[in-house]
């Protein structure tokens, strides 16, 4: 029995992994030479909210850490990619001087800040003047949300409360992540063929999603209790995938709540609040989540179960 058992967790394990697409790689910035001139168009749906100026936006370093890690000028263009973005602007002139690849940084690092902006597609555009690298017009992609905003993110936001509403009950952060935590992996099933599965939105509303909308759903849900979750970027046995790194309590963990729901029925927080010598046996960084902080706190690992954590060590569970 414990043979097939070991078997069975393998092959879920083995289905995950080759079923895992992670789509941030697809990020298309689409290069168009341009020499003429220039329109602004918006999309026929009512704006998300009201534009804030950009020289009000405040993006603090504790819960948007990719854009901490900008220039000067690629955070003004972050804060003409959010604006735009939040109003459904579909096309807009950059203020400076900005190069295409300056567009790709920004527009990755803004999807990567910002779950709650669900309806933006991860497609976009972007023209150059026909002589030079200099970036003269961008044009975003919305997903099919966008046809009806106000009604997506009222969705959005009731199936986000129904989590919070009982998370904030609880007394520690500890308490409070793992109430989500739960809660997550409870109502979420992972599908890759799951419409809208970059987007918090999969998951929250539809519950059927990949790796990516199991980390922008927490980390959008976890932002929204004041507690620092940070979405990771990186491969896991090879394959592209996401997860997150949450702050609690002063020290930083991994967690990735793909593989605790997938690939350990035995215990669904076998990849939850580890530090990096265990979490990175299986899964690396990469491009700019390799400058997110490091975790090497163990005091939250395995806090469930410590004997997993004294007798497994970490490797994929048999």
């Amino acid at each position: 029995m414990k043979f097939l058992r070991r078997l069975c967790k393998t092959i879920v394990i083995l289905c995950l992994l080759i079923g895992m697409v992670f789509f941030l790689a697809e990020y298309a910035g689409k290069y168009i030479s341009w020499d003429g001139p220039l329109t602004i168009a918006k999309t026929s749906a009512s704006p998300a909210s009201t534009p804030v100026p950009n020289d009000q936006l405040v993006f603090d370093a504790s819960t948007y850490p990719y854009y901490d890690q900008l220039n000067e000028a690629q955070k003004a263009l972050y804060q003409e990619f959010y604006t735009n973005a939040s109003s459904l602007n579909e096309m807009f002139l950059p203020n400076e001087d900005v190069t295409s690849a300056d567009v790709e940084t920004v527009f990755r690092c803004l999807f990567c800040d910002h779950p709650e902006l669900f309806w933006l597609d991860t497609k976009y555009n972007y023209r150059c003047l026909s002589d030079s690298d200099r970036v003269i017009s961008i044009s975003l992609n919305y997903n099919e949300t966008a046809a009806d905003i106000d009604a997506a993110k009222q969705s959005f936001e009731h199936a986000g409360n129904e989590i919070l509403v009982a998370a904030e009950q609880c007394s520690s952060e500890y308490e409070k992540e793992k109430y989500v935590h739960d809660a997550l992996i409870e109502k979420t099933e992972y599908d890759v063929s799951a419409a809208l599965n970059q987007s918090a939105y999969s998951a929250l509303v539809n519950g059927r999603t990949v790796c990516a909308g199991y980390a922008r759903s927490f980390q959008y849900l976890l932002q929204k209790l004041n507690i620092p979750c940070y979405y990771v970027i990186g491969t896991s046995e090879g394959q592209d995938h996401a997860w997150n790194i949450v702050l609690i309590d002063g020290s930083f963990y991994n967690v990735d709540l793909t593989w605790d729901d997938c690939a350990s029925a035995d215990d669904p927080y076998y990849f939850f609040n580890l530090d990096d010598a265990a979490f990175n046996e299986y899964h690396t960084r990469t491009s700019m989540s390799t400058l997110l902080p490091s975790c090497t706190s163990t005091l939250l690992a395995h806090k469930e179960d410590p004997e997993l954590y004294q007798y497994m060590h970490f490797s994929i569970p048999e």
